[in-house]
């Protein structure tokens, strides 16, 4: 997703963002599309920002940090493109930032998943694993119960992608520190979108 813009400087940053960045800077929030709730975005942790200055190609990296926060300071001024990527995610950009006077501005990212393509034999399912707090779970093995062969693990973002034939399936979830989970998946011709919350084993 590449969006052309032009943006001039925000009022009312935060007095902890005014002491993070110069005069001069760009800074914001990488987000899943995904929702906490009606209102809110869950961070992406870890999400690559690339920020390009067109008139010297000089080019500056960070990364997003657990609140999904990144920030760029000490620019020149001229114009800038911003790329924002991560695994599991399609890549997306903000170009031809214009910055004709000392400012700073705010660019928060929407992130969206990089589907695969839906299958017209398969059924697509995104299972999102969570603990009780809503934090997602890494290393989590989904396997299918009954025999079959299908076992993965989630992602960082406790995210684990699976074509099933249509119909009903029963998976086992698994993590050494938490309770064992089984769950029912049913599985269209539509992608679907799942959430499943494992509790920790109580000692």
């Amino acid at each position: 997703m590449i969006v052309p813009i032009l943006l001039t400087a925000l009022a009312g940053t935060s007095a902890q963002v005014e002491t993070e960045i110069s005069v001069i800077g760009i800074y914001g929030y990488v987000k899943d599309e995904s929702w906490f709730d009606e209102t809110t975005h869950p961070p992406v942790p870890g999400a690559f920002v690339e920020l390009t200055e067109l008139r010297t190609g000089r080019t500056r990296r960070t990364k997003a940090d657990s609140a999904g926060f990144y920030a760029f300071d000490c620019l020149d001024l001229g114009l800038y493109d911003l790329r924002f990527s991560m695994s599991g995610f399609l890549p997306s950009s903000v170009e031809m930032i214009r910055f004709d006077s000392p400012t700073s501005i705010r660019i928060d990212e929407i992130l969206h998943l990089d589907q695969p393509p839906v299958s017209d034999e398969f059924g697509q399912v995104l299972l999102r694993i969570l603990d009780s707090a809503g934090e997602p779970i890494e290393g989590v093995t989904v396997s299918e119960d009954g025999g079959s062969e299908f076992s993965e693990r989630s992602d960082r973002c406790g995210n684990v992608w699976r074509r099933f034939e249509p119909g009903r399936h029963i998976l086992l979830l698994q993590k050494h520190g938490f309770g064992s989970t089984r769950i029912s998946v049913s599985a269209k011709r539509a992608p679907t979108e799942l959430k499943a919350v494992l509790d920790p084993v109580r000692k």
